[in-house]
């Protein structure tokens, strides 16, 4: 029986599936302090999602967290720390900049657990709160943010 194989398993790269598995192991090797919430919730949604351009979602997370810190920066309270200002000017960002808003409409919907397409389709579950990339950018290294839910 002969098998078919996809491009990149042609060309000796590891398929999707395998790639994300082989990431969450590395993560799961690591100390608590070190462990990019980000990318490791980006290779969970890979699992459910390998058609997913998850290279663009990783970028646009990067985007978002600069966006975030820039205007923090630019909020005195926020950037003296101030974890509620921190949150509305997050808040701001995602909702004016970004175009994120609150999944009133399927609420349940297993879309609104899964990082990749929260970030194609700007809506996730939780109304009201920062939706999971909100969350997922301002846990990541490049917003240098210290935080926990």
């Amino acid at each position: 029986m002969t098998r078919r194989v996809g491009i990149a398993t042609t060309l000796g790269m590891a398929d999707p599936l395998s790639e994300a598995r082989a990431a969450l192991e590395a993560a799961g090797q690591l100390p608590d302090a070190e462990l990019d919430i980000a990318g490791t919730a980006l290779q969970l949604a890979r699992i459910d999602a390998p058609e997913a351009d998850w290279g663009a979602a990783s970028a646009h997370l990067s985007e978002l967290a600069r966006a975030a810190v820039t205007a923090a920066a630019q909020d005195p309270q926020a950037d003296a720390g101030d974890p509620l200002r921190r949150a509305a000017v997050l808040a701001s960002v995602l909702q004016d900049r970004f175009g994120y808003a609150g999944d009133r409409d399927t609420y349940e919907a297993p879309s609104n657990a899964n990082l990749l397409r929260v970030i194609e389709r700007r809506r996730a579950a939780r109304a009201g709160r920062a939706p999971p990339a909100g969350r997922a950018a301002a846990r990541s290294p490049a917003a240098g943010w210290r935080c926990s839910a």
